[in-house]
């Protein structure tokens, strides 16, 4: 079999011009011809070397998609009244190549892309990734997992405009993400993987609502960091409330330890009771404790005075094992575990910044103590991590807000005086009550002694001392 324009004999022939021949280069002997459009418009051919047939047959089938998908299969020669219209545009436009018109007019037909439906949206993805990864690369367990994260991000907003789509509706989506199979909530780097892969289907798609996602704007992007108004939100929804009879919520520990003290997720919810005990109940001025569960070294971290009251109003039945009480394991399933209530929790109150809570701590220590050095030793990192990411406009004042945060609203505050004084006053109550005992019971010792005839009888009956007879009446003083 042979075929105009071919010198070799043709294998196999596909739609789109694209076919396979037969050479006399024995490390490759298979080839693939394809047809390709030059940047002035001409139709060319071109051609790719295969070891095998298997691999020159799968290679052909890609350039056939790959045809399909730009278009170039239903390009035609040009007429007459075509190359003409091409001869215009070079004498208006000199210094404007034909390529580069034509790339400006793909640009603005992939902003168009936007307006899809996310069905119609993956679709396209799937066409254009296939031919634009390199060609034969990665496995195929990989190439099906990447197209069934985009899929099912495509069954889940079915219907809905990419455009419309916002940042934390994919977030969520994200984080709610179950195995197909066993329906149990997926790992943490399993929901990443997916969140990596849709932010590609959102990069073809030219849409602006993620790009605080791809961080393209800058280099070093300061890290994000809550306003004061948001922590007391946050505080607020799991903090527990003695008067108004509301339980502490499991996170509450860890939170507090994460935005008062800086602790990395994976060190808040590991860390055991017995160390803060310690720390909480020392008299020195400067409380500390240690911290083992780190991804650096051992480090020992300041109790500051507001970390301490928000830790005093755990209840004290609360305060053993784990901070973080949780029936999961292994240190990854927790660290899944605490992420999926904490963004439970706060859904529709604030919105989740990554690590929020620890870069909030660090912002305002940086604020407060104008100290690079000492907030990295609190944070377990560097002096020049602290120096990229944590310089902000925020003034001491501003800062002292955040450190001055109380867990008692000005109601409790009163209710907590109260009682303070209510204590107080039974204290008092108890102390003249014993008085008057002690005055009373001397009087009837006094009175027994007399009848009598003295301690003698009372000594020797009992086998006592003199001494324990009359502590024995009067109490240990």
């Amino acid at each position: 079999m042979s075929k105009k324009g071919y010198h070799k004999k043709v294998v196999q022939e596909f739609s789109n011009d694209v076919l396979i021949t037969l050479t006399a280069k024995k490390s490759a002997p298979y080839k693939i011809w394809y047809p390709v459009m030059s940047a002035d418009g001409k139709r060319q051919k071109k051609s790719q070397y295969a070891k095998s047939l298997e691999k020159a047959v799968k290679l052909a089938e890609t350039r056939v998609e790959s045809i399909e998908a730009s278009g170039l299969a239903h390009v035609k020669p040009l007429s007459k009244d075509e190359a003409s219209a091409i001869d215009h545009f070079k004498k208006k436009n000199p210094d404007t190549s034909l390529s580069e018109t034509v790339r400006e007019f793909s640009s603005k037909k992939e902003k168009i892309r936007a307006n899809l439906f996310a069905e119609e949206a993956v679709e396209q993805f799937v066409k254009w990734w296939s031919v634009q990864r390199e060609v034969g690369s990665g496995s195929k367990q990989y190439q099906k997992a990447f197209v069934n994260r985009v899929q099912r991000f495509a069954k889940s907003f079915e219907g809905h405009k990419m455009s419309s789509l916002s940042e934390e509706e994919v977030e969520d989506w994200k984080n709610g993400l179950t195995d197909e199979k066993t329906g149990k909530l997926l790992s943490c780097k399993a929901r990443n993987e997916y969140l990596s892969t849709i932010k590609k289907l959102f990069t073809f798609c030219r849409l602006n609502t993620i790009e605080k996602l791809e961080n393209l704007l800058k280099e070093n992007p300061p890290k994000e960091f809550y306003s004061v108004s948001n922590v007391e939100k946050i505080l607020d929804v799991f903090r527990p409330k003695k008067y108004e009879n509301k339980p502490m919520h499991p996170c509450y520990p860890s939170v507090v330890l994460s935005i008062f003290a800086g602790l990395r997720q994976s060190e808040a919810i590991v860390l055991d009771w017995s160390v803060l005990n310690k720390a909480m109940a020392s008299k020195v001025e400067k409380k500390t404790f240690v911290i083992t569960e780190s991804k650096t070294d051992p480090r020992q971290v300041l109790m500051n005075e507001t970390l301490l009251k928000w830790l005093e109003i755990v209840p004290e039945e609360e305060r053993i094992g784990e901070v973080f009480k949780t029936k999961a394991k292994n240190k990854q399933r927790k660290q899944d575990a605490f992420s999926e209530q904490f963004r439970n929790a706060l859904k529709g109150v604030v919105r989740v910044a990554k690590n929020g809570l620890r870069h909030s701590c660090a912002t305002y220590l940086v604020a407060k103590h104008n100290d690079y050095q000492f907030v990295a030793d609190q944070m377990g990192n560097s002096v020049a991590m602290q120096r990229q990411h944590y310089v902000t406009p925020l003034t001491y004042e501003e800062a002292m807000e955040f450190w001055n945060l109380t867990p008692y609203s000005e109601v409790e505050a009163l209710q907590i005086e109260l009682e303070k004084e209510r204590a107080e006053k039974e204290r008092l109550a108890r102390e003249e009550q014993e008085k008057e005992w002690r005055e009373q019971s001397k009087k009837e010792v006094e009175k027994c002694i007399r009848d009598t005839g003295g301690i003698e009888p009372l000594r020797y009956a009992e086998n006592l001392s003199e001494e324990d007879v009359w502590e024995d009446f009067y109490g240990e003083d």
